[in-house]
């Protein structure tokens, strides 16, 4: 009989390359839509986000509420529409509603965390994230 091994870290790990901040937290947004479900929807509905963290804080709780959002209201979001930052970083996001009695997501998300958090600037931006599966 032969051998094998596996190896199930529980959890999943995003990296992402932008030209600027508006960029980071639409490429995040797309990742997010990516992981969960198939992306194949009409984008008819928006919300607003207001973040008050630091960087690299802030991108973990973006991906939080992008995980809240899902999960209490079924939101998907699929892109940035709008990005302020002023005191707060505000962020208007456009995307679509999964019914959960139709549409089963392809993964269930439990938490991006602070672990093995990365973030650099020099010609462009990067940013390594890991969420809890």
């Amino acid at each position: 009989m032969g051998d094998y091994k596996i190896n199930f870290t529980g959890d999943l790990e995003i990296e992402v390359k932008a030209i600027n901040f508006k960029d980071i937290f639409d490429t995040l947004a797309k990742s997010f839509c990516d992981i969960v479900v198939d992306c194949n929807y009409d984008l008819n509905f928006e919300k607003e986000l207001i973040l008050n963290s630091d960087i690299p804080g802030i991108f973990v709780d973006f991906f939080n509420e992008l995980i809240y959002f899902f999960e209490t209201e079924g939101f998907v979001p699929k892109l940035v529409s709008n990005f302020k930052k002023n005191e707060n970083t505000v962020i208007r996001l456009k995307g679509f509603k999964l019914d959960f009695h139709k549409n089963k997501p392809k993964r269930i998300l439990k938490a991006a965390t602070y672990h093995d958090l990365k973030f650099k600037s020099d010609y462009f931006f990067y940013l390594k994230i890991i969420v809890d599966l």
